[in-house]
């Protein structure tokens, strides 16, 4: 009885670990988006810089005030979508540390052995993201294994293509030719 209640609580812990991950994914699509509309930005700002430069004289000194007010304000946005970013990294690095220590803790039993009736739907980025990004502390950093994390790979694997069907093949081939990811979570979901 006892150790039910530990492994219990271990599956408790891992997920609510899984909320954490959803935060960290949606702080890395919301960089994807502003690393998106700086570089939009900068190109707009330099394509104004050379508009002008190049068609100087047929401008008069109000729209040359006002494309230089209007290059001012792109610079401003990119120095707030910059610090937004660094922000954004500081608060993904804390919570990549209590995911981390969550799922040492999780895992220090050995394995957790998920059974397909305990896999989520809803967290299938999530399940993916522990798998390719999280590190334990080990004699090195290692990855999660899928194997200690899921009774039976093939039960992710249904999961998988009952989420996403043939969309994800790359990552569904890889989980049935590995015990570990190679790939990062950006290269199957961003």
């Amino acid at each position: 009885m006892a150790n039910t209640n530990i492994r219990d609580l271990r599956v408790f812990e891992f997920n609510r670990a899984l909320s954490y991950v959803s935060e960290i994914l949606e702080i890395k699509r919301k960089d994807v988006k502003l690393r998106k509309e700086k570089n939009e930005l900068s190109d707009e700002r330099n394509q104004w810089y050379h508009e002008l430069n190049l068609n100087y004289l047929s401008y008069t000194r109000d729209e040359i005030s006002d494309i230089g007010a209007f290059q001012k304000s792109i610079k401003e946005r990119i120095a707030e979508i910059d610090k937004e970013r660094e922000d954004l990294k500081e608060y993904e690095k804390e919570l990549k540390k209590l995911v981390e220590k969550v799922v040492e803790f999780v895992m220090c039993g050995g394995t957790l052995d998920l059974t397909k009736e305990e896999i989520q739907e809803s967290f299938v980025e999530e399940y993916i993201y522990i798998l390719t990004e999280i590190k334990l502390q080990d004699d090195d950093l290692t990855n999660v294994l899928i194997s200690d994390l899921f009774e039976h790979k093939s039960d992710l694997i249904l999961v998988l293509y009952d989420v996403y069907g043939r969309e994800q093949k790359e990552l569904i081939s890889a989980i049935e030719d590995e015990d570990a990811l190679d790939g990062s979570f950006e290269g199957y979901f961003l």
